[in-house]
């Protein structure tokens, strides 16, 4: 089992140690190193003050005083529109898709706030390798043109490139920009049944 990275370099400036000892019991353990997925807690200096065993398997040791960008990215400076950031800003849950161009992942990362103390909070990431779902070659070349990062909204799940400037668009009208795959409109059985019951009573018959 990885250690927690909340027991040394240099923890969140006025954190308690009853505070650790509780981050320790609530994300610690056994289950969460064998998670398939990159768990992480991230300060707002952008620190990494968690880790689980997968994420050290995919980026290498760290501890306290290590930069997410560091360990993640092999950069010296913060990303450009860090979604992380924005939960600290808004302290709403964050989705987006991240490219690892350093290891050839693809990743699918929910950032949500995570509180710790009155008025202070962290932000918990979860990174879900989706390298695996490429349908084919078609979708992996979509991949290759997009951004590193892109947007997705948590609720209508439209999606941007650049949160703050970029426009919104349905996810097919990004792929059929980006690549021109052509999309049409049309319904699951599931959906027919629960809107059009009487029609599917016909159709589905």
């Amino acid at each position: 089992m990885s250690r927690s990275l909340l027991s040394s370099g240099n923890p969140v400036a006025g954190l308690s140690k009853l505070k650790i000892d509780n981050l320790h019991h609530h994300i610690g353990g056994v289950i969460i190193d064998r998670l398939p997925a990159f768990l992480y807690l991230l300060a707002q200096d952008y620190t990494l003050q968690y880790a689980n065993g997968y994420f050290h398997r995919q980026f290498g040791s760290s501890d306290a005083s290590t930069p997410c960008y560091a360990a993640m990215r092999g950069r010296t400076s913060p990303c450009k529109d860090c979604p992380a950031q924005t939960v600290f800003k808004e302290q709403n849950e964050q989705v987006w898709i991240w490219r690892d161009k350093l290891r050839g992942q693809l990743y699918e990362v929910h950032d949500y706030p995570y509180p710790i103390e009155k008025d202070k909070i962290l932000v918990l990431g979860l990174g879900i390798n989706i390298s695996g779902q490429r349908k084919s070659r078609k979708i992996q070349e979509t991949v290759e043109s997009c951004h590193d990062v892109l947007h997705i909204c948590s609720h209508c799940k439209n999606i941007t490139e650049e949160k703050n400037k970029g426009e919104w668009k349905p996810v097919e009208t990004y792929l059929e920009k980006h690549n021109g795959v052509q999309c049409s409109q049309g319904i699951c059985p599931e959906c027919l049944v629960k809107y059009y019951p009487n029609a599917a009573k016909k159709i589905l018959r």
